[in-house]
């Protein structure tokens, strides 16, 4: 999602028809959503089974926790998305160009095992390839 939103942003502001605000602001919808999710149980009624001050509480909490991760994907969201398209190129050179390190990983045994001194790097590298 952030590598697309990213260039839904870029590209609203460059090259798509229309009001870039528009959108900007249809892209921050699906950033916001998590708080429209926050405001669902103002319609579901449980109002009714709690106490004033400990049910608008709740709500403010959840809206609160909704509008920080909806900050905090804005904040991260050019780091994350930098994150994604480096891990899809990465491995697209692994797949089709070098045919190599295609597993770039090894068990918590392997490592402990190579820590310890039992086992060299280069075996645990050629055994699980």
């Amino acid at each position: 999602m952030a590598p697309s939103l990213l260039a839904l942003f870029g590209a609203a502001w460059s090259v798509l028809p229309g009001s870039p605000l528009a959108w900007t602001l249809g892209g921050l919808l699906v950033v916001l959503f998590p708080l429209a999710t926050a405001l669902a149980p103002l319609l579901d009624g449980a109002r009714k089974r709690t106490p004033a001050r400990i049910y608008v509480r709740g709500v403010l909490e959840a809206l609160s926790a909704a509008f920080a991760q909806a900050f905090l994907t804005l904040a991260f969201l050019p780091f994350h998305a930098w994150e994604m398209v480096h891990a899809i190129g990465l491995t697209l050179v692994r797949l089709v160009i070098t045919r190599r390190r295609l597993l770039d990983w090894e068990t918590a045994a392997a490592q402990a095992a190579r820590t310890a001194g039992l086992l060299r790097e280069g075996s645990a590298r050629s055994s699980g390839r």
